[in-house]
């Protein structure tokens, strides 16, 4: 039995905050995503698995660096995307991020489903971040 860590990835640009966890403090990481796995998934083996979802806009924005732009002056703004935090974690679980279609009808929600649900077998045990609300 596999664990599995699913969550979209958002297009806002996410602001540096600190996360808790019973007694466990996150400080300073913009995504929840990296926070999450941090409170769960470091230990993890490589038979687990870390699933980020991404529309074409989020991979844009926050999967890769730099995405952001400044809305008064126009100019890139230096933040680091979501696959550069996760790769500098280390992790010993294998790490991913699947592309998914906006869901802005109904065919296309039901694609996205289909493609979350491709990437589950059976028995697996399962984290899901819902803090997008996707």
């Amino acid at each position: 039995m596999a664990k599995i860590f699913i969550s979209f990835l958002g297009t806002n640009d996410y602001l540096e905050c600190s996360y808790k966890f019973r007694n466990v403090i996150i400080k300073n990481v913009r995504f929840v995503q990296e926070a999450t796995i941090k409170l769960n998934c470091m230990e993890w083996s490589a038979d687990d698995r870390v699933i980020i979802f991404t529309t074409k806009d989020s991979f844009q924005k926050n999967w890769k660096d730099n995405g952001h732009k400044d809305w008064k002056t126009g100019e890139t703004q230096d933040r680091t995307g979501l696959e550069k935090r996760i790769k500098d974690l280390g992790l010993n679980c294998q790490w991913q991020q699947v592309s998914i279609l906006d869901g802005k009808t109904e065919s296309e929600i039901w694609d996205i489903f289909s493609t979350v649900f491709k990437q589950i077998n059976q028995n697996d045990e399962i984290i899901f971040d819902i803090t997008h609300a996707f």
